[in-house]
């Protein structure tokens, strides 16, 4: 009696593995497009929303990375104003984070200064070194919870119309 293992027997296993590994993947990729289709989905929603209510939204491109970590969109060219204008802001770039493990979970990054012009005309530019702005859905989708953190921020003196600086 032959006491030696058939040798296909560690191949059935290692091609078992493999598929398996291959399938996971494929669906962390389907997943992953389909977050990533639902968050451009939702900004486009937002724009049309404020834009029908009569305020202002406007965004230029937007550019999809981070995978497969994270849902990572850039915004360029950002505006936004609210329906009564009595201020505007603008960047020109915002990042939206969504995180796969939990996508009611979004952050706001702003890389670039942010322009604020009142309806006055007072106009101030805010940075910081890391500007990030959490936000959760609840379970209707509506906005549960929002947190603000700023690393070394800064806000240049409010400009008055019509005065030197």
């Amino acid at each position: 009696m032959n006491a030696r293992a058939s040798p296909r027997a560690p191949r059935i296993w290692l091609i078992i593995a493999w598929a398996t590994f291959a399938l996971i993947a494929a669906g962390w990729t389907l997943y992953w497009r389909m977050l990533e289709t639902q968050a451009r989905d939702a900004i486009a929603a937002f724009v049309a929303a404020q834009n029908a209510r009569g305020g202002e939204a406007q965004i230029g491109a937007v550019t999809a990375r981070g995978f497969p970590r994270v849902v990572a969109l850039t915004l360029s060219d950002v505006r936004f104003a609210p329906q009564d204008r009595a201020w505007r802001a603008r960047t020109a770039t915002l990042e939206v984070h969504v995180n796969p493990g939990n996508p009611a979970q979004s952050l706001l990054i702003a890389p670039a200064p942010v322009a604020v012009t009142y309806a006055s005309g007072a106009a101030r530019s805010f940075s910081a070194a890391d500007a990030r702005m959490s936000l959760h859905a609840g379970r209707g989708g509506g906005l549960e919870r929002l947190s603000l953190d700023l690393v070394e921020a800064a806000a240049a003196p409010v400009r008055r119309p019509g005065r030197a600086s």
